[in-house]
């Protein structure tokens, strides 16, 4: 119970210090594997159910998943892929009216799915999907992939979605008298507004995997412009 709680306390730590940037030290690229290639990496299974409609323009498209989706589908899928009921984080259901809010946060029921205490997460505003997180026990179970190390995952995640590199860091997050060693692969479709992070905490272990939606470089530079032109 006390490792337990150790480790639930690590996580929060680390999520509050990602967060706000404190307590880190520089990262840099270490021993992370930044780019495919390996012909000894581990190979993911192919998604299967994959139909166009709304994922038609999508960059990426990740267990029937992508942002800007219907959130109903992406609620269904998921629920048909876990084998699990999805609610809503006061417990109702996710699913008629309740998806239409301006912010909209789905998790699972299972007690089991996710990290250390921290589940899957489906975020959606309007009835939309803007973000989607998958913890390590979920990943195994979506990409066939529990006996795969973050390094391995990574690797095979690069490769099946046709990613050409995905640079990663090493972080040293420090919280109190303890050091949390937080590895990072990022990949940003920017012309399409969708950044992709794996992340993994060596001392848990753990790893989750993220897909949200994130300004697009052309609307960055618009808004650049215009701060710039106010100054």
């Amino acid at each position: 119970m006390k490792q337990a709680m150790l480790k639930l306390r690590l996580a929060i730590a680390f999520s509050l210090l990602i967060i706000t940037g404190c307590g880190s030290d520089a990262s840099s690229n270490g021993d992370v594997p930044n780019q495919a290639g390996s012909r000894d990496t581990p190979q993911l299974e192919p998604d299967t159910g994959i139909e166009a409609g709304a994922c038609a323009h999508s960059p990426i498209v990740v267990k029937t998943l992508c942002i800007g989706m219907p959130l109903s589908e992406a609620v269904t899928s998921i629920e048909r892929q876990l084998g699990e009921k999805l609610t809503l984080m006061d417990g109702t259901p996710a699913e008629g009216a309740n998806l239409n809010a301006d912010f909209v946060s789905i998790v699972s029921t299972d007690p089991d799915v996710g990290v250390d205490g921290f589940g899957d997460e489906l975020r959606g505003r309007a009835g939309s999907l803007t973000s989607f997180d998958f913890k390590t026990r979920t990943i195994g179970s979506l990409f066939k992939s529990a006996d795969m190390s973050p390094e391995e995952f990574a690797q095979a995640f690069v490769v099946a979605y046709g990613i050409g590199e995905m640079p990663g860091t090493v972080e040293q997050v420090r919280f109190r008298r303890q050091v949390i060693t937080v590895k990072k692969w990022t990949y940003r479709y920017d012309e399409a507004g969708v950044s992709v992070e794996i992340m993994a905490i060596d001392e848990l272990p753990s790893k989750s995997i993220s897909v949200s939606g994130v300004t697009k470089a052309s609307e960055r530079s618009s808004t650049d412009s215009a701060l710039r032109a106010a100054a």
